[in-house]
């Protein structure tokens, strides 16, 4: 009977202490840092800490407040263990061993600047940036209506972060102040008075260039002899000299694809086609290739009845005959005005010879009566 009163007491005890041995209690860091406070977020304390029957936590907000603490209900910061799992960028559980929520968290660097897409700066400034994620939220590259903006992406609210994170007009980079020589991915129209092409027309442009390490901008401009070319910034200075007839310069990929000046002359233009002839076929008016601020559109007839049209400031042997014969040239100032059919010219071709009849016989009249 005593030895097994004696078992009964070793078992109680024995049980006490195995279940001691295996308590779910974890001590955890307890702390609270301000704007990147170099205590708590990088190095916590283990003196300062509390303990927890099941977790320990880590938590960030939107003001930069870093939390490390014990997971109990009624929380200030972290209400529910669902919070953690729904935002895990804002919090962390754990509790696999004692001050498991020690890891250390470091913030970010990037380029802080605002300027003109063609006026970098020689220096850039960089800052500190606010840790507002247990992630890491990275630098941006803002390019935009001909401005650049740099930062830190845990600057931005949540709601521009997360709209800055799909704009083609911005790169987040995740690496040490790695906004700092960003260029974006940037195509342009290319079209240097090609023999093929009618660089003026954009419709005849299809040829594009990858400007990304070359500029950051697209170009169209008119150089001194009228030629329309297609291609990227340099420099102010340098566009100013080689488009003495103007250029404009734009910021979006493929956007040097435009009439410019706007505005600018169209005629129907063709040489001596079936098409040409009768216009049955939509024939469209297209741009004229030299630029000229005088242009005009001109239809010109041949003997055999052949038609030729086109705009006045053209190379084509046709507009040299159509100087040199005013009967069967047409003339017009606005675009598409060039429909002129051979009978027009006819027409006109005899209103001039009875216009020079009418006079031969006035002036030969007077001669007669004086």
């Amino acid at each position: 009977m005593l030895f097994q009163l004696k078992l009964c007491i070793f078992i109680y005890f024995l049980s006490r202490n195995i279940v001691k041995g295996y308590s779910t209690n974890v001590e955890c860091f307890d702390c609270i840092a301000k704007r990147n406070e170099k205590e708590c977020i990088k190095e916590p304390n283990k003196e300062i800490n509390c303990t927890s029957e099941k977790y320990c936590y880590v938590y960030v907000n939107e003001n930069a407040i870093f939390v490390r603490g014990c997971f109990k209900n009624g929380d200030p910061f972290v209400e529910s263990k669902e919070f953690c799992e729904k935002h895990p960028d804002k919090c962390s559980l754990c509790s696999d061993k004692s001050f498991c929520n020690g890891k250390a968290f470091f913030e970010e660097h990037c380029y802080n600047e605002n300027y003109k897409v063609d006026e970098f700066p020689s220096v850039q400034s960089s800052k500190t940036c606010p840790i507002k994620s247990l992630n890491s939220l990275g630098c941006y590259h803002m390019e935009k209506n001909n401005s650049v903006t740099k930062g830190c992406m845990s600057d931005l609210d949540e709601a521009t972060r997360l709209e800055y994170e799909v704009s083609e007009d911005c790169v987040v980079c995740h690496e040490e102040k790695c906004n700092m020589n960003v260029v974006r991915h940037r195509i342009c129209y290319d079209c240097n008075e090609e023999p093929e092409a009618n660089c003026a027309e954009p419709q005849e442009v299809t040829k594009t260039t990858d400007v990304s390490k070359k500029s950051s901008s697209c170009l169209v401009g008119i150089d001194k002899n009228g030629f329309t070319h297609r291609m990227w910034g340099t420099n102010e200075k340098h566009d100013m000299e080689k488009f003495p007839n103007g250029f404009t310069i734009c910021y979006d990929d493929s956007c040097n694809n435009i009439i410019f000046p706007s505005g600018r002359l169209k005629c129907l233009q063709c040489q001596g086609d079936e098409n040409c002839n009768d216009l049955k076929e939509n024939l469209e008016p297209k741009v004229c290739e030299i630029y000229s601020s005088q242009d005009e559109c001109y239809s010109y007839f041949d003997k055999e009845r052949n038609t030729f049209r086109g705009c006045w400031s053209d190379r084509h042997e046709s507009k040299k005959l159509c100087e040199q014969n005013d009967a069967k040239c047409i003339k017009c100032k606005e675009s598409g005005c060039n429909k002129h059919q051979p009978s027009s010219a006819n027409v006109c071709a005899i209103a001039s010879a009875k216009f020079f009849i009418s006079i031969a016989i006035t002036i030969s009249l007077l001669i007669r009566f004086t």
